[in-house]
């Protein structure tokens, strides 16, 4: 489109880079449009990171073709590339994660040398994923992928006195959570 990112004078280890949160997903998949021109890189890797400055390589290295020009108004899904990180566990459920398309080699997308007025253009770059189900409560699992562990789920409070450990009980049973919707069972060890 009219407003991609657009730049030139690219070498070896030059990359755009995106960052966003995954909270929420349990499983992250990319998406972006890319091509340039023919003196522009050819081959970009796409690598993620936790940290915005530690990256790992996903995948293998992708080539960029010229086989239809790019168009501001026209989508050509020959520009479009997908990745399915879902095998990646340790993005799904994060504040934060960094991705960059980077520079693979010194090859251009005519199969020359990249050239110093050679362009790359990113655009449409998105991120999805499976949606997490709500919390369960009380089972020590993490369901809704924001790094908690039974968030939001009731705590109950009993109050009154067991004299002497004896096995009757009088008191009352207080839930304070405000967004119990979930059946809950009360049992209890007298």
């Amino acid at each position: 489109s009219a407003t991609s990112l657009n730049g030139n004078t690219w070498a070896v280890g030059d990359y755009f880079q995106f960052q966003t949160s995954t909270l929420g997903f349990s499983s992250v998949y990319v998406s972006l449009d890319q091509t340039g021109s023919n003196t522009g890189p050819r081959d970009f890797q796409l690598s993620y990171s936790l940290d915005g400055t530690n990256f790992t390589n996903f995948g293998s290295v992708y080539s960029l073709t010229n086989a239809t020009a790019w168009s501001a108004t026209i989508y050509k899904p020959e520009h479009t590339r997908s990745f399915d990180l879902s095998s990646v566990a340790g993005l799904a459920g994060q504040t934060m994660v960094y991705f960059r398309t980077t520079v693979a080699t010194n090859t251009s997308i005519s199969g020359t040398t990249i050239g110093t007025g050679g362009t790359s253009r990113v655009d449409n770059f998105g991120v999805s994923g499976t949606l997490c189900p709500a919390e369960v409560c009380n089972d020590g699992i993490d369901n809704d992928c924001d790094g908690l562990i039974d968030e939001g789920c009731p705590t109950i409070n009993l109050t009154g006195s067991t004299a002497d450990f004896c096995p009757s009980y009088s008191g009352s049973l207080t839930f304070t959570s405000t967004n119990f919707t979930q059946p809950y069972n009360v049992v209890a060890y007298l």
